[in-house]
């Protein structure tokens, strides 16, 4: 069975994030077969943001209506492995509700599900 641990953006630089408590969890779990996905990021600029940034991790950014990266979503080569429907996405509200909504965060766990 592949699990898919999806993670939003973090931090922009390494340092912090290589000093964290989750930098222990992401790291065994990679080295066990664990898929880690992670967002790009909202600032809309060709920057490192971890965790997504990190090699063993699919960093996703996010596509508009036309299918091209949205203005906001974080980008680049060093970043990002896969794109996905970003902008006025329909998802889940706290308290049972749903919403529209546009980021990332919210998309990254598009087209990644647990396999048997």
């Amino acid at each position: 069975m592949l699990l898919a641990v999806l993670l939003p953006p973090a931090w922009v630089t390494a340092a912090p994030w290589l000093a964290s408590p989750a930098w222990l969890v992401f790291s065994a779990g990679s080295l066990n077969g664990v898929i880690c996905v992670a967002a790009a990021g909202n600032d809309g600029a060709s920057v490192q943001v971890y965790p997504a940034a990190l090699a063993q991790t699919i960093g996703v950014a996010a596509t508009d209506l036309d299918d091209f990266v949205a203005p906001f979503s974080n980008f680049g080569s060093d970043l990002v492995e896969i794109a996905a429907p970003g902008v006025s996405v329909i998802t889940t509200y706290p308290g049972g509700g749903w919403a529209i909504a546009s980021g990332t965060s919210l998309l990254a766990s598009l087209g990644f599900a647990p396999t048997n």
